[in-house]
């Protein structure tokens, strides 16, 4: 017999305990795909079970994102490998797969609760969202990519009262800026299914008058435009308005508070003033330039 010849030894796998007959010692440690996935997910969990090679890898990786040229390279590459169709329906695949599962979607669920549970991490994504949402190359990338994999619908599909509708509605941070009932807190804000009865905003100036005028989406839907109202009153409204275009002017020019687009909504007033109307040809344009 050689010296350097390898003994071979009786192995079972470590995951199903499967008999695996004499093999080498230096071979598959396990008898299937699944199981060496399995194996791997393990070690992986004890690797990661250990806060100092957790810090070391932040570290790491920190140091490699802060490199502007190897993020680019890094981020090019990644843009590159999603663009490839067959990636994206696989791992679509997987995740769908995966998501029939109860208990990966209590295990995921009960995972991003507790994430976001952190005040900290909400601000941070909060600060870093709007900051992002302001850059027009971001929205219209964020538009092209969810249109693309078809999670939202080309607004050029949309029917224009869709669009008009879509255009005109606030964002959160409306309620910092209009006047809010004194029992607000009492009464709570609607929800179809725990509070029918609860307060909602409402468009003092109309979306059915506004559309019919052909008035610009940023005037509709500027705080001068906006009050809280209880759901019951806002139902007995119907498509009425509470005042009057010309008062809804008025009132935006006297708008004294912070506003991201007062001054592009004064402009707004001065070209409808001067004639010119709301087109959704126009409008859809825009968004798809932005």
């Amino acid at each position: 017999m050689s010296r350097n010849r390898i003994p071979y030894i009786h192995r079972f796998c470590p995951i199903c305990g499967s008999d695996m007959g004499m093999v080498r010692p230096d071979s598959r440690k396990t008898c299937s795909k699944k199981c060496r996935y399995k194996l791997s997910s393990e070690v992986r969990k004890v690797i990661w079970a250990d806060p100092e090679i957790r810090k070391r890898m932040s570290i790491t990786q920190k140091k490699i994102w802060s490199d502007p040229t190897r993020r680019k390279l890094l981020s090019e590459k990644i843009r590159k490998s999603w663009s490839d169709p067959d990636l994206v329906q696989r791992q679509k695949d997987i995740l769908n797969k995966a998501y029939e599962n109860p208990e990966v979607r209590e295990r995921l669920s009960k995972s991003q609760k507790q994430r976001w549970s952190d005040p900290k991490l909400r601000k941070i994504a909060s600060e870093k969202a709007v900051i992002a949402h302001r850059n027009p190359e971001t929205r219209r990338t964020r538009r092209e990519t969810f249109e693309k994999h078809e999670f939202w619908v080309p607004i050029e599909d949309h029917k224009p009262l869709t669009v008009y509708k879509l255009s005109i509605n606030w964002n959160h941070r409306i309620m910092k800026t209009v006047e809010l009932p004194n029992d607000l807190k009492i009464v709570g804000l609607y929800n179809v299914h725990s509070n029918p009865n609860g307060y909602v905003r409402d468009h003092k100036f109309s979306v059915f008058h506004a559309y019919k005028n052909k008035v610009f989406p940023r005037i509709v839907r500027h705080p001068c435009n906006c009050e809280i109202m209880l759901y019951t009153e806002n139902s007995a409204k119907r498509a009425k308005s509470s005042i009057t275009l010309e008062r809804l002017f008025a009132d935006i020019r006297a708008f004294s508070s912070n506003w991201q687009e007062q001054e592009e909504c004064l402009r707004d007033i001065e070209r409808y003033e001067n004639g010119e109307r709301y087109s959704v040809a126009e409008h859809i344009g825009s968004v798809s330039a932005q």
